[in-house]
């Protein structure tokens, strides 16, 4: 006899009924984060499963800190600690650190500034990096996915980085902190602690993201109204590169 419910059918259901208590549960400002992280629909599933949200009126807000080693921290804060809970009933959180220097400069300790090689005319060694040098799938996983760090110009320049002693690759930033009112002081802050960055109009970053459109890949532009926004690009353009790292601690 055909059974009528396969696991596969029971399984997506469930995690149906938990996406919906998540999302009508939480603002969602912080699964966002940790959701494009993964790059894929099925990953953004498997993180919400992991998380139980317990207050649906949390004001969010984000702290930034320059950590005088060549980081900044990223933190979420929150005006009550017991949000969200991972199973095992521990309150955690995670601490995202950006690399206060574009991929080129040079981090000086005793100065905390980023330069340790170049000048101002050339953006005190800022350099530029394709996404990949061809406008294809060949350095990262397809739609949806995330960049292969080892076949991909840019991602190679963090993944072999060991600033501080962490583990780099690159940098992102997701809608919630790019849109949202309550991270303005955020961005600000963050783009005033980037204290060489290139100048111009527009300072285009590569995402580790790539776009339906297997030619492109996104990007942040960190732009001269200390807005931040979201674009995509040719794969083979070249671009700056910021670095990325993600902890998690408990609170």
């Amino acid at each position: 006899m055909n059974k009528i419910f396969s696991f596969q059918t029971v399984f997506q259901f469930l995690q149906i009924v938990v996406w919906f208590i998540v999302v009508t549960s939480c603002t969602g400002k912080e699964l966002l984060f940790e959701g494009r992280e993964t790059g894929s629909k099925q990953g953004t599933a498997r993180m919400i499963l992991t998380v139980i949200c317990m207050n649906n009126n949390v004001q969010y807000s984000a702290e930034v800190k320059d950590m005088n080693d060549g980081t900044i921290s990223y933190i979420i804060t929150k005006s009550t600690r017991n949000v969200c809970l991972d199973p095992d009933g521990k309150k955690k959180r995670n601490v995202y650190y950006i690399k206060k220097c574009f991929q080129g400069q040079v981090y000086r300790p005793a100065q905390n500034d980023c330069q340790g090689t170049g000048n101002a005319g050339n953006h005190w060694g800022a350099q530029t990096f394709t996404f990949c040098n061809t406008n294809d799938n060949a350095c990262d996983n397809g739609i949806g996915r995330s960049v292969i760090p080892a076949a991909s110009p840019a991602g190679q320049s963090c993944d072999s980085d060991s600033t501080a002693g962490k583990k780099w690759g690159l940098f992102y930033f997701v809608h919630s902190f790019l849109e949202d009112k309550d991270y303005e002081t955020a961005r600000r802050t963050f783009i005033a602690l980037l204290t060489e960055k290139p100048s111009g109009a527009s300072i285009v970053v590569w995402t580790p993201l790539v776009t339906s459109d297997s030619s492109k890949a996104y990007v942040n532009l960190i732009n001269q109204d200390n807005s931040i926004t979201e674009s995509s690009q040719l794969k083979n353009t070249s671009n700056y590169v910021l670095c990325l790292n993600i902890q998690e601690q408990e609170i």
